[in-house]
């Protein structure tokens, strides 16, 4: 058969037509891959998975079938593979869909394997001599061994023996455990570490709703103490609006001394201070009242001259003209027997008692602690800065938002006041016109949180790099292990001077091509090859010579070898076999002829052997048809024989067992 031409078809026998046709689907395949791993090239792996992956010297080409290499996609495999061939890393090609009106049965790349003709294919990278390359059928994942020409011409040879599907099954099985144990690795150090991560994202909500309750804890309580200093205020003015309005104003020196007394019995108040109706200083707990001094145009006196409602008032804070500094007024109106205004009562609290009283709490440097008042007014605040008293607090939010709804409450902001973003709670007095809101800086809130949780995502993190350094170190020592047991079972199957299978091999195959053939029917033929005065050869030109002598005519054997699923071995010493699984007696004929002229065209020079003067060989063919009650050692008894009958009919000649021409009549 011619490279590029396709093979006879053969029609299914016997009992078991399915199985039959599947051995010629694959032969067929086999025939492929042959025709396709042309002159000079390396098909190192097909493989079939609903689509077939074509490996070519470390560039991997994808189709749905071998076409992929053909000459229908050149431009495809030139312009991909181009400037890869010493790389070690993938290429993919993808197939180009299928054309309308492509019959699935027809050529389309959709079309089975076995149906699809093999072409020629661009060149690829040389073969090396001194290794074989492996592929998979795609039909039985049975391993396929393709051998380098040693010279001439032709495809490349093909191995059908090595392993079949429990090798493959253990080699995808040491693939499988190798990826499942880098996942299983990679999972267990993204679980670690993000189960670190998730639980410091946990404990960080856990931190901000402890900063949150501490600090409406603290809200509540400045705040009650806010209520409570109003209270002891109000108390003080109604004792001292009572005797006013009972005594009048007349004996000031008395109501000086009323007012000293309650002022030193209460330490929170600053100040008790009695202005007549025109707003004139008529008596206070002062030391010493300034000259002409009137308060009329002070907001809280001119409220209380228009609204007659005895209530206690918290005004807004102010200047003391006494003393200088900020106090808050909390005052009340004193009426005349007759109901008109008659004057107000004031107590002063200072707004340097509510900072001083809020220092002591350590919220962080950046934290406050802030009174309001009405339209959020800011009263006091710790840290201080007096320049913002009386001015607009920025919280306007708690007291027309969140006030409303709830009196106490958390509460996140950013300050206008400096810019630092700060989380919190407040808390409104129960009695008076007053908020409390206690906030802590959110930076340095979660400040420990964030060093803490550093330092465990760092040593979650160390943690996990150790483990996947020692699942990668794992990983690489199963395919280490799978590197080193594909290379002895090459060296367990493989002849090393040769590059062909090994009589181990032979053996395997033959028993297992024998079964196949039982099942399906399909004959089984053998030829043994043997180098025509090899011994005069190695004592004439010397051993190294031989060895050569022996490589080139295992090249040409293999070159001869064209079908899929044939095995090109060495027997031993200076004798080869070629097993043809499904060949009849005169295809295996065809065969030996072939072969016999291929190492004739080596035109190796023998001037003590043949008459020819030149090196050849004398082949003897057997064929069989397997049955329950044969064995393989039939087979291999005959084909020796015929190569004992080539021999003493002259050699360089082919030798067909005649106890099997019968049945090559049949079968043909």
């Amino acid at each position: 058969m011619q490279p590029g031409q396709p093979a006879p078809r053969r029609h299914a026998v016997g009992r078991r037509p399915v199985e039959a046709a599947r051995h010629q689907g694959e032969a067929a395949f086999l025939r492929q891959v042959g025709e396709v791993a042309g002159p000079q090239q390396r098909v190192l792996q097909v493989r079939r998975d609903d689509r077939e992956v074509v490996r070519i010297e470390g560039r991997e080409l994808q189709e749905v079938g071998l076409r992929v290499l053909h000459r229908r996609y050149p431009s495809a495999l030139a312009r991909r593979g181009a400037g890869r061939a010493g790389g070690g890393k993938s290429v993919r090609a993808r197939a180009p869909a299928r054309r309308p009106g492509r019959s699935r049965k027809g050529l389309g790349s959709d079309a089975p394997l076995w149906r699809q003709p093999a072409t020629d294919s661009p060149s690829c990278r040389r073969l090396r001599p001194d290794r074989r390359s492996v592929a998979f059928s795609a039909w039985s994942w049975r391993e396929i061994h393709l051998w380098p020409r040693h010279s001439g011409s032709g495809g490349a040879a093909i191995d059908g023996t090595a392993s079949d599907r429990g090798v493959v099954g253990d080699r995808r099985l040491r693939r499988s455990l190798a990826l499942w144990a880098a996942i299983f690795v990679c999972a267990l150090c993204c679980s670690f570490f993000g189960l670190e991560v998730w639980r410091a994202w946990s404990e960080r909500d856990t931190e901000i709703r402890r900063i949150e309750e501490t600090t409406l804890t603290l809200a509540r309580s400045l705040a009650q103490h806010a209520d409570d200093t109003v209270g002891i205020a109000g108390l003080a003015l109604g004792d001292l609006v009572e005797r006013v309005e009972a005594d009048g104003m007349g004996d000031r020196e008395r109501l000086t001394r009323l007012m000293v007394s309650a002022v030193a019995t209460m330490p929170r108040l600053g100040g008790l201070f009695l202005f007549d109706a025109e707003g004139r200083w008529m008596a206070s707990s002062a030391p010493a009242s300034p000259a002409n001094a009137n308060n009329g145009d002070r907001d809280y006196f001119r409220r209380h001259k228009a609204d007659p409602s005895p209530a206690v008032a918290v005004g807004q804070p102010v200047r003391s003209r006494s003393r200088g500094h900020w106090i808050i007024p909390v005052s009340r109106r004193i009426d005349a027997p007759d109901g008109s205004f008659a004057g107000v009562a004031l107590v002063t609290l200072a707004a340097s008692y509510f900072s001083d009283t809020y220092a002591p709490f350590q919220i962080g440097a950046k934290g406050s602690i802030t009174l309001l008042g009405e339209d959020a007014t800011l009263l006091s605040r710790q840290p201080v800065d007096e320049s913002r008293i009386g001015g607009d607090s920025g919280l306007g939010a708690i007291l027309h938002r969140h006030l409303p709804e709830a009196p106490t409450g958390t509460y996140a902001f950013v300050s206008t006041l400096d810019g630092v973003e700060r989380l919190g709670g407040y808390a409104g007095a129960a009695h008076a016109p007053l908020v409390v809101v206690v906030a802590a800086a959110r930076e340095e809130a979660l400040a420990p949180w964030r060093r803490d949780t550093l330092a465990r995502l760092g040593a979650a993190g160390l943690g996990s790099l150790l483990v996947g350094g020692l699942g990668a170190w794992l990983v690489r020592l199963i395919r280490r292990q799978e590197a080193v047991e594909a290379r002895l079972q090459a060296m367990a199957t493989t002849d090393g001077l040769t590059g062909l299978a090994n009589r181990r091999s032979l053996d395997a195959a033959l028993e297992r091509e024998w079964r196949r053939a039982a099942r399906s029917g399909a004959p089984v033929s053998l030829l043994l090859v043997d180098i025509d005065h090899f011994k005069a050869f190695n004592d004439a030109y010397g051993h190294p010579e031989g060895d050569a002598c022996l490589a080139a005519v295992a090249g040409a054997l293999a070159g001869a070898v064209r079908r899929g699923g044939d095995l090109a071995a060495r027997y031993g010493g200076e004798e080869f076999a070629l097993l043809l699984p499904g060949a009849t007696a005169e295809e295996a004929r065809r065969v030996a002829e072939a072969a016999r002229e291929a190492v004739a065209r080596l035109d190796r020079p023998h001037a003590h052997g043949p008459a020819s003067g030149r090196v050849s060989v004398s082949v003897g063919v057997a064929a069989a048809l397997p049955g329950p009650a044969s064995a393989p050692a039939l087979l291999v008894a005959a084909a020796d024989a015929a190569l004992y009958r080539a021999k003493r009919e002259g050699r360089d000649r082919v030798a067909l067992a005649p106890s099997l021409a019968g049945f090559a009549r049949r079968a043909g």
